[in-house]
């Protein structure tokens, strides 16, 4: 048997762990079925959303505040990964057709105001950053109102704010990050 350079070995002992490690996202299995025009907008969800969705098609998530410093680090004492609590916030959310960044006035390099139309569905998340809204099945852009205007921080390809897919009969999983607070 050829022997393997020991860095070599460490890098596929760990990459085979690792693969076989459960699943402890929430919405993974919703991410596979959403397909790539949604899995860049669901990122690790805790086992224990506190959220329940009561609608058969839209969109239904968590709003999350993130400020700080956010670059992963370890504690000094447990030598263990620092982890960060979801904060749940309530905000009025707006959904818009399609929006492009060109489309919309931008200040402060993260807020857009003047929407070239009015928003097709608009609603609150709870306290705990609870929401969900019923939509038909189409593209979207969705935002949620701050004081200085509105934000959304993914995008697409085609420069499309936060772009969101509903399909028929199915929930679209959503975990909005509102992270202009926060230093990555």
């Amino acid at each position: 048997m050829r022997q393997i350079a020991k860095p070599l070995w460490l890098a596929l002992a760990l990459m085979a762990t690792t693969a076989c490690q459960p699943k402890s996202n929430a919405y993974q299995d919703s991410a596979e079925e959403l397909g790539a025009s949604n899995a860049s907008l669901l990122t690790d969800a805790p086992m224990n959303n506190p959220c329940q969705t009561t609608i058969s098609q839209g969109i239904a998530g968590r709003i999350l505040w993130l400020e700080g410093n956010r670059m992963p680090s370890m504690d000094p004492v447990t030598r263990k990964a620092v982890e960060y609590e979801d904060v749940g916030i309530a905000r009025e959310i707006h959904v818009y057709t399609p929006t492009k960044m060109t489309q919309v006035s931008v200040s402060e390099a993260v807020f857009y105001t003047n929407f070239p139309s009015k928003p097709v569905a608009v609603g609150r998340s709870d306290a705990q950053g609870c929401f969900e809204i019923a939509l038909p099945p189409g593209e979207y852009t969705l935002v949620v109102k701050e004081e200085k205007g509105f934000y959304g921080n993914m995008f697409d390809g085609d420069g499309n704010i936060y772009p969101i897919t509903v399909e028929a009969n199915k929930v679209t999983p959503i975990r909005f990050l509102v992270d202009y607070m926060a230093s990555y």
